[in-house]
């Protein structure tokens, strides 16, 4: 199977790859965490993103009211990874993602 990635054809093999496209004209990504799979941005996306090149990476948190913004991806290590410290942030802050100011006070909770 042939799928499109970043302007490219490249093969995959089957769904199940270890596969991230590289994806320098990314801003930021932005993950929302579901409550039934709250694992996928904690762990599988916060190595594929750095991986990509993706330069800020938010997980905003409904359950605990929480965004936590990584920065200064890092390929040169061995294991994919932001260097930055994360910042975290609480529902109601203002902080910065990247070039953007953004204000939580409105983000939604999701109801305990």
């Amino acid at each position: 199977m042939d799928r499109l990635h970043a302007g490219r054809r490249r093969p995959v093999a089957d769904d199940d790859d270890d596969f991230a496209a590289f994806a320098p004209t990314v801003s930021a990504a932005i993950e929302v965490v579901s409550p039934s799979n709250p694992g996928n941005a904690s762990i599988t996306k916060l190595r594929d993103y750095p991986r990509m090149g993706v330069p800020v990476y938010a997980i905003i948190d409904p359950r605990n009211g929480t965004i936590t913004v990584h920065s200064d991806p890092d390929t040169t290590s061995g294991e994919p990874r932001y260097r930055a410290a994360p910042r975290v942030y609480k529902f109601g802050d203002t902080f910065q993602l990247g070039t953007w100011t953004i204000d939580s006070s409105t983000f939604p909770r999701h109801p305990s």
